[in-house]
């Protein structure tokens, strides 16, 4: 509710809100959070939750908004195999659903991996591949025909670092001569073209009025402040201490 009030449109009742939370709330399962639904998150000195779980919980919470397009820096960062692969798989199920999922990504495993339909690969800050992963027009082929051959054995996404890490190809400026680049272009020309056609639809999740803002974050940050005993303890155990003394 909090981070409904937050981003979502002002002028909706409490009753649309709730039920906007509640639509979302499938996602409990969904995100694999069904052990630690009514545990408070907590913070860096008080763990409730793993780091795995504290991602999805952010992904859920970004969920609310109900988005077209979402926007992960480095999801996988600092989670074991077997969490970044859950991970992903749930930014692939939700990608599944309609929605556009993003993602930057260090050193992906292979299960994690799996789940990219589409690659970019930056070599030096500039493009050095931009396409399909998969299929006869994937990763493989591309760089196959530039002399670096895969062996299914390997990570892919360890050979494609490897690869574009190599100083002997430009590959941006292989890239930039590529059939691959000319088809993409295409593409992006294409999908320009149709949706200038479409009739925009304007959400109601944009721009949050800042006393409104305030509002919200002063009723939930308060509420969620007083019910923590350090956070009260450490604001009126000294006064109460000192007053004794004097």
């Amino acid at each position: 509710m909090y981070h409904s009030e937050l981003k979502c449109a002002q002028g909706e009742t409490p009753d649309e809100r709730e039920t906007r939370v509640q639509r979302v709330n499938w996602m409990i399962t969904d995100l694999a959070l069904d052990k630690c639904k009514d545990n408070v998150v907590g913070g860096a000195l008080d763990r409730t939750i793993s780091g795995g779980q504290a991602l999805r919980t952010y992904i859920g919470m970004g969920l609310v908004t109900q988005p077209n397009l979402i926007f992960l820096d480095e999801p996988t960062s600092g989670l074991d195999s077997a969490t970044s692969t859950e991970v992903m798989g749930i930014v692939r199920r939700i990608g599944d659903g309609g929605a556009t999922c993003i993602s930057t990504i260090h050193s992906p495993t292979p299960q994690a991996f799996q789940f990219f339909d589409k690659v970019m690969v930056l070599s030096a800050g500039k493009m050095a591949y931009s396409g399909e992963v998969y299929g006869r027009n994937g990763v493989v082929p591309y760089f196959a025909a530039a002399g670096y051959e895969y062996d299914p054995l390997d990570n892919l996404a360890d050979f494609l670092i490897e690869v574009t890490a190599q100083k002997e190809t430009d590959w941006a400026a292989n890239y930039a001569e590529s059939q691959r680049r000319r088809e993409n272009e295409e593409k992006i020309d294409k999908y320009l073209q149709s949706v200038q056609r479409v009739e925009p639809k304007v959400k109601k999740f944009a721009f949050t009025n800042p006393l409104f803002a305030i509002r919200v974050l002063l009723k939930w940050r308060t509420t969620a402040n007083y019910r923590s005993p350090p956070f009260v303890l450490a604001r009126i155990g000294d006064k109460i201490i000192f007053g004794t003394l004097q």
